[in-house]
């Protein structure tokens, strides 16, 4: 209810507000004409979670009214923003679609809008950055070793795969006996959705085994990686923020373990390891230099 004091003229009246304006007489001799206060009905705070289903046996549901004041700026953004988000059916959005967006205006603060604005900006740019890196990466490449080859790639899938088909199809059968599924179509989906989620991790893991049998990661683009790493830390945080399917959030925390795992290949582990043998191969070559020097010295 907004309770603030504005004045417009008779032939101005925003046409946003026109249809909230309820004009009525004082009950006076004089006849006055006044309008009653500006009274806006929250939509934005129905959500389908809070509806409750009521049937031939319900006999008594609870019924709150709360209501609060509100200014005339505040009142006309929110009118507007209402017919914006169900002015979205028209494009396909459904109820639940449209409950999602609620919510991020109403649960969330105005740091947390914020964020939605500009990580999907921030997004892009590593998307771009990465590609860009990778682009130049391969253009500079004169040698393909270190490289992942069909030898290495097989070795790996084969070994993956002895462990992700047996989880996904155990993990088809126990949505199926145990899950409520609504339809035959909605239990393949899930499924498919799930192979893909496992597929993609599978297509992930072979260059991983490739930097452990050459024990070395320098060969790989340490800027694309990380440029990727912080976007698989961005969909963590969405994942978090925005209600989705578990798979979905799975996924994300896959590409960390992948993305860690490089790093710990990279940093403390084989590159160190690479860094000691050259610096043997190193001194050895200079002892042969200082010995065959001494020996055309001495002659």
């Amino acid at each position: 209810m907004m309770t603030e004091d504005f004045t417009f003229n008779n032939a101005a009246v925003p046409s946003d507000l026109r249809r909230y304006i309820k004009i009525v007489e004082d009950g006076k001799k004089e006849k006055k004409k006044i309008y009653l206060p500006l009274l806006l009905v929250d939509e934005m705070k129905s959500r389908i979670n809070d509806l409750i289903e009521i049937n031939s046996t319900t006999k008594a549901v609870p019924f709150t009214i709360s209501y609060d004041t509100i200014t005339l700026r505040k009142f006309r953004i929110w009118i507007h923003v209402q017919a914006v988000i169900y002015s979205l059916k028209h494009f396909g959005f459904s109820e639940q679609n449209l409950d999602e967006i609620k919510a991020m205006f109403v649960e969330t603060g105005l740091h947390i809008l914020a964020l939605y604005i500009l990580v999907p900006a921030f997004h892009l740019s590593f998307e771009v950055f990465a590609f860009k890196n990778d682009v130049s990466f391969w253009r500079g490449k004169k040698s393909l070793a270190g490289i992942s080859r069909r030898s290495g790639e097989k070795n790996a899938m084969k070994f993956l795969s002895y462990l992700l088909y047996p989880l996904c199809i155990s993990g088809a059968i126990y949505s199926f006996l145990y899950l409520k599924n609504k339809s035959w179509y909605f239990w393949i989906i899930n499924g498919l959705v799930s192979g893909v989620y496992a597929f993609g991790f599978l297509s992930m893991v072979p260059q991983l085994y490739v930097n452990y049998k050459l024990k070395s990661a320098a060969h790989f683009p340490m800027s694309v990686l990380l440029y990727k790493g912080l976007n698989t830390f961005i969909s963590d945080v969405f994942s978090g923020i925005i209600s989705t399917p578990g798979p979905h959030q799975l996924a994300c925390f896959r590409d960390d373990v992948v993305f860690l795992i490089y790093l710990y290949q990279r940093r403390f582990v084989f590159d160190l390891l690479q860094q000691n043998r050259f610096e043997i191969e190193t001194t050895i070559i200079i002892k042969n230099l200082q010995r065959n020097f001494i020996f055309l010295k001495t002659h």
